[in-house]
């Protein structure tokens, strides 16, 4: 009767009373069954609490359990868990706005229910090699101001301007003034003096940090005392600009360019087998970066190693995440190593029974004795009847752990057949009696039964 004259107290609107309570708000004013019949059926009543979607962020090599929600600070009290926990999330997935199952646990499961709902998640701190974007040009711009203002105005040698060519190196890989060249173009060429050639410009070039603090490893300083790029560098992004230009007719200017110095791939050695049998303990699995891969001196190790230490019967993925030196990256520019393995059922401790069975009677009353093992023995056919002839015949037993971690066996169990013990009495209405019981045994004819019962 409520739900048709007023069926909106039956959906959680804002603006209105809360139906669980709308009972006890009658109850305050009158005393009337009806209102207590309306409390009484709305009060169990579980709804689903009104959620923010949230923004999710994680870090490259993160899981989803380590993920950052925001914008749920007006949701009820609960917990926000992902179904999928141990997920580290891809550059591709992010792309493609993969969603995942996020679920929200109330903290008051008697008043809220729980709720699923697919959300996106974005990366951030991604760590990468820089290519000259919309960012690269403006600092571009930045560097070309600073230079022109520090260009001699008053100055008579003839003004030039070539450009820098962006390079790209991987860490480790040696630096030498040959690498680092520039184009310039014809008309530029056209205020050269008559006899002298591009080479004349006497021009070469250095590669610095974009801030100078940053000091390179491996690096030399030049004569003006400023940071350049020796052997090798760390991983990252630096500016190529003008070093030296020996002609003193000319004042060259060099349009500046990136080169970008991309991590080294590191191997990975992986102390694991694909596949294990369950003990109790975890496999101690391993992985470690391979010395030989990296530049002399330098080490490096992972961050973290996830889903390495799983005990139960199941398949795995474990998980190297990250390495502490930033110079370097996983084999396949990847973020993240993977090593699949799985955890077997071991044979479980087991002595089979001795059987006895007394004819007529099926294997499920059979009676055992000796058997050991924490678990369950059945027959595999518990309805067999065994007659007398057949005593001694292996009947197929199955044992069925408690524990899934270990394995179902079965065994062949030789049955000892009992006659089944009889006393004749020389009536002829008990033997028309007998005659009908015996009928009752399928299989047997009267007269097999009687001979397997006497002999």
């Amino acid at each position: 009767m409520t739900r048709h004259i007023n069926p909106d107290l039956y959906t959680d609107k804002e603006n209105c009373i809360d139906n669980r309570f709308l009972g006890t708000v009658m109850l305050n004013f009158i005393d009337d069954p009806m209102a207590r019949l309306i409390y009484e059926t709305n009060s169990n009543m579980i709804f689903e609490p009104k959620l923010p979607t949230p923004e999710v962020e994680v870090e490259y090599g993160q899981t989803l359990a380590e993920a950052k929600l925001k914008g749920i600070e007006d949701a009820p009290a609960g917990v926000w868990v992902f179904k999928d926990a141990d997920h580290v999330v891809t550059d591709q997935e992010v792309t493609d706005q993969t969603k995942f199952e996020l679920i929200f646990q109330p903290a008051d499961n008697k008043k809220y229910k729980s709720v699923t709902m697919c959300v996106p998640v974005k990366t951030v701190n991604k760590s990468e090699v820089v290519s000259a974007n919309a960012t690269d040009e403006m600092e571009i711009q930045e560097i070309e101001q600073l230079q022109s203002e520090a260009i001699d105005e008053s100055s008579s040698a003839r003004r030039i301007v070539v450009n820098a060519e962006k390079k790209a190196k991987t860490y480790g890989e040696i630096l030498t003034s040959e690498d680092l060249t520039f184009t310039i173009s014809d008309s530029e060429k056209e205020k050269l003096l008559p006899g002298d050639t591009v080479d004349s410009l006497g021009l070469t070039l250095k590669a610095t940090t974009i801030v100078q603090e940053d000091i390179l490893s491996g690096s030399t300083i030049d004569e003006d005392g400023d940071d350049i790029l020796g052997a090798y560098g760390n991983a990252g992004k630096y500016v190529i600009l003008k070093d030296n230009a020996s002609n003193s007719n000319y004042d060259v200017v060099v349009r500046p360019a990136f080169l970008n110095v991309s991590p080294k791939e590191a191997e990975i050695e992986w102390n694991a087998a694909a596949q294990y049998t369950y003990t109790g303990n975890a496999c101690g699995i391993e992985a470690n970066v391979k010395a030989d891969s990296l530049l002399e001196n330098d080490s490096c190790e992972i961050k973290r190693l996830l889903n390495a230490q799983r005990t139960e019967v199941g398949s795995y993925k474990a998980l190297a995440i990250g390495l502490t030196n930033a110079n370097y990256i996983f084999s396949g520019m990847r973020r993240v190593c993977v090593w699949k393995y799985e955890i077997l059922p071991a044979d479980p401790e087991v002595t089979f029974p001795t059987v006895e069975v007394t004819y007529g009677d099926s294997l499920r009353k059979a009676v055992r004795t000796g058997q050991s093992g924490n678990g369950v023995f059945r027959f595999a056919d518990n309805t067999a009847m065994l007659t007398v002839a057949e005593n001694q015949s292996e009947q197929e037993m199955i044992f069925t752990p408690f524990n899934p971690n270990y394995k179902t066996v079965t065994s062949s169990v030789p049955v000892t057949v009992l006659p089944r013990k009889l006393t004749i009495r020389p009536d002829t209405v008990w033997r028309k009696n007998m005659d009908r019981q015996l009928q009752s045994i399928p299989g047997q004819s009267v007269m097999e039964v009687w001979q397997g019962m006497i002999s």
